[in-house]
Parts: C-alpha cells; structure tokens; sequence
C-alpha cells in the first residue's frame, strides 16, 4: 500500500500560501503582470512535474529555480519586473504540492480497489473524519467494487433555524464508458428516510452488478 499521505513542513506551508495569496489577486488590479506572473508559474510548475515526483524534491529545488528563473523569464520573454522570484516558485511549489498529494490519493484508492477486488470485498467505506462529525457534518463515502460505482451520504447540520439537509448521491464508475450505475441524487427531510433510502440505493447498485 502507498505510504502516508505527503505532508510539508509548516514553514513552507506558510510560504506557499502566501504566495498565491500575494500573486493571485493581481489580476484585479493589474491584468498585465498577473498574466506575466502566472505565465512564469506555469513554466515553473512544469519543471517540477518533470523533476520532482514527491514533496522533498519540490523543497529541495527552491533556492536554484529561484536563482535560475531570471533566466528561465529571458528565454520565454517575459518580465520579471515587479514580480518576486521567491513568490513565483512558491506558487508553482504549491501547485505542485497538491498535485503530489491528488496523485497520492489516487494511488492509494487503486490499491485499496485492488485488496478489497483480491479479498472478494463487494464495498470499500470511507467512514466520516470525527472533527467532521463533532463539527455536525457526516459524509461517508461507499465504493461499489464490482460496478465502481460510490455512494455518497451526507448530512449538513440545520442554519439560520432551517432543518438539516439529509443527501444521497450515486456516481457512475469513472473508467468505463458505460457505467453500469446511473448518477442519482435525492433528499431526504429526516434521518429515518434517509438511512432507508440509502438502504435501498445500496440494494439496487448490487442488483446491476
């Protein structure tokens, strides 16, 4: 199974989402240099997609991709006036970092796939993450190995005196072209109905497979 879910050192953290917190809003204020800027993370964030596939690599790229990105601007013809090197490399870095952990992910659900397919296992549960819970959100999230299909339910706590919204949605596999399962969506004003309701999905995604 893959290891861990990839993590970053709270300090680059805080430099990454300074970043882009300093670089994204100009293009409110000034189309022309968001344009530049943004030009320059996306060849930045290209370079680490070629040479970095964890977040060490990133980390360990910081202090050359900004000495070199002066050169990097001249070949592509863009300007660096007004625009930090270190903002556009982290930028890119954060792009990059998400990237790195949406791979993750994707990575550890195929091996999951694959155990629970090898174990005879007809659903994978994703139980909700308890501060969700004790925050008064619920989602669960239930894999339908034999038609890919997931179901999931959810449930919103009540706001400004409206009742909690009660929610089950059905979506078809990703990687067949003729999903055996239909997208569905449907809600529910109390909790009985809901859990019936998700009783009954779960019984009709089994009949298609």
């Amino acid at each position: 199974m893959p290891d861990a879910r990839p993590s970053v050192p709270a300090d680059a953290l805080a430099r990454f989402t300074a970043a882009e917190a300093r670089l994204y809003p100009l293009a409110m204020v000034d189309a022309a240099m968001y344009e530049r800027a943004t030009n320059l993370v996306a060849l930045t964030a290209s370079d680490l997609r070629q040479t970095c596939p964890d977040v060490d690599a990133v980390l360990a790229r910081r202090a050359g991709l900004i000495t070199g990105l002066s050169e990097v601007a001249s070949v592509a013809g863009l300007s660096l006036v007004g625009i930090p090197a270190d903002t556009v490399v982290d930028a890119a870095s954060a792009l990059r970092y998400r990237e790195v952990v949406a791979e993750h992910a994707a990575a550890e659900g195929r091996a999951r796939l694959a155990a629970a397919r090898e174990a005879g296992q007809v659903w994978l549960v994703d139980e909700p993450d308890p501060s969700e819970v004790m925050a008064g959100l619920f989602r669960r999230v239930e894999l339908h190995v034999p038609t890919g299909a997931v179901l999931i339910s959810s449930v919103e706590p009540d706001s400004a005196g409206a009742p909690a919204a009660y929610t089950l949605e059905v979506l078809p596999a990703q990687t067949v072209p003729q999903p055996l399962v239909a997208a569905r969506w449907e809600t529910f004003a109390e909790r009985e109905s809901w859990v019936l309701g998700a009783e009954r999905l779960r019984a009709e995604i089994s009949a298609a497979s």
